[in-house]
């Protein structure tokens, strides 16, 4: 069923139709676009929305938000401040993995660190919370951005699949998502 995804917008319904109660955590929400194509899709479930607002792109070691990050905390605080079916968690990506406990996710969406390192972080703390038959994905599926910024997701998810033997898909559109099922 993965294979039929040939964009990430078509994720929340897949999501809606495997399980009308899912229940979702995006890590780096931003303005929170992406989120609520989830909590639109799952009325029933819960969406948990992870972002420090430190930075978009560049990696965790920030400490201050720029002008941008915090204009789009103020966009997905009041976007969500009323919808009844999403959390937002004001947090990094590796302390907010404590709130939740092993097996207790329907589904992943990493992107948040987007550097080698941030991403196999990301990916190694928050599998183990994904329940068996559950779906980990991730956005910016590609290594390079521009002349300054260098992605290392396709590494990282590459030796991830790689070392749990699972299946990868990866959607046609730009910039792409991946997508693995948990066995």
């Amino acid at each position: 069923m993965l294979n039929t995804i040939k964009e990430r917008t078509e994720l929340p319904r897949l999501l809606a139709k495997l399980n009308p109660n899912a229940v979702m955590v995006e890590l780096g929400v931003y303005r929170g676009d992406n989120l609520a194509l989830f909590a639109e899709a799952l009325p029933q479930g819960h969406c948990y929305g992870v972002d420090s607002w430190l930075d978009h792109l560049q990696g965790r070691n920030r400490t201050t938000p720029s002008v941008k990050s915090a204009e789009a905390e103020k966009v997905a605080y009041d976007r969500f401040n009323s919808v009844r079916n999403v959390t937002l968690i004001k947090s990094d990506t590796l302390t907010a993995v404590r709130n939740f406990a092993d097996e207790s996710l329907d589904f992943v969406y990493i992107d948040a660190d987007h550097t080698y390192n941030g991403c196999k972080d990301d990916i190694k703390a928050w599998y183990p919370k994904v329940k068996r038959g559950g779906i980990i994905a991730g956005h910016d599926y590609m290594t390079h951005v521009n002349d300054r910024v260098s992605f290392g997701v396709i590494e990282a998810v590459d030796e991830f699949v790689k070392s749990y033997d699972l299946t990868l898909h990866v959607t046609e559109d730009y910039p792409p998502t991946w997508i693995a099922q948990k066995p």
